[in-house]
């Protein structure tokens, strides 16, 4: 799918994504109209907009949303998210945490690179 092809859906926008404004100007880039977009405030409120076809939104692979809701990566849509993890050095941790760290050490990260 291309942004071609969302021309005229209405947007549901999740403001509280760290990727809103981002997404926002490669939206507008592509003449999608953002400016009547609604602008939603939680997952749970854009599941239901979504649920009853009032829009599409840009949602992360992660997010749990209902089975009858159609899934489409667009082109040229590459949004990424870091995340880092923080421990207190020289601290106890769970043996848990321990095996989460070591897994996460050990992992290839190398296709998730830019």
């Amino acid at each position: 799918m291309t942004f071609a092809h969302l021309g005229g859906e209405p947007i549901l926008l999740r403001t509280y994504c760290e990727h809103c404004a981002p997404l926002v100007e490669l939206l507008r880039s592509h003449k999608l109209d953002v400016d009547r977009a609604h602008e939603l405030s939680s997952d749970n409120d854009l599941a239901l907009f979504l649920e009853h076809g009032l829009g599409m939104a840009f949602v992360p692979r992660s997010a749990s949303f209902a089975a009858s809701l159609t899934r489409a990566a667009v082109e040229g849509l590459d949004l990424r998210r870091t995340v880092f993890l923080y421990a207190v050095a020289g601290r106890q941790r769970t043996p848990v945490a321990n095996m989460i760290m070591k897994m996460l050490r050990g992992a290839d990260w190398s296709r998730y690179a830019r």
